[in-house]
């Protein structure tokens, strides 16, 4: 028995309205770095290099993107539900979603570095 199904349900509804093909245009990295420099940055270091936290109990967005196993849809859970400590409540529409996740995703290292 799920222990909070509303919130599993969001967690759905978010993943469908991300993959839906009304929404299929194509994810902006850069806008979504604009997006992150403006509403993210007070509290995570949002560069597109190694850089240390902006408090040392919040990872930067290069090391979230470089957690094992990290995914599109576990960083849209991450961003819309908690238990994401202490997040100010942003309000994203699904293309700002989208392209603040393609954002921290460019930085997940590759063979040739951040991509």
């Amino acid at each position: 028995m799920l222990r909070n199904p509303c919130r599993w349900l969001s967690v759905v509804f978010a993943g469908l309205a991300v993959a839906t093909p009304a929404s299929a245009q194509a994810v902006d990295p850069s806008r979504g770095h604009e997006l992150a420099e403006r509403l993210c940055a007070v509290c995570h270091n949002v560069a597109s290099t190694p850089a240390g936290p902006v408090a040392a109990d919040i990872p930067s967005f290069f090391t979230i993107a470089n957690r094992e196993g990290q995914s599109r849809d576990r960083l849209i859970g991450a961003i819309i539900l908690p238990p994401h400590p202490a997040m100010p409540r942003v309000s994203f529409t699904t293309s700002e979603m989208r392209d603040v996740v393609a954002y921290i995703q460019s930085l997940k290292v590759g063979e040739t570095g951040p991509r």
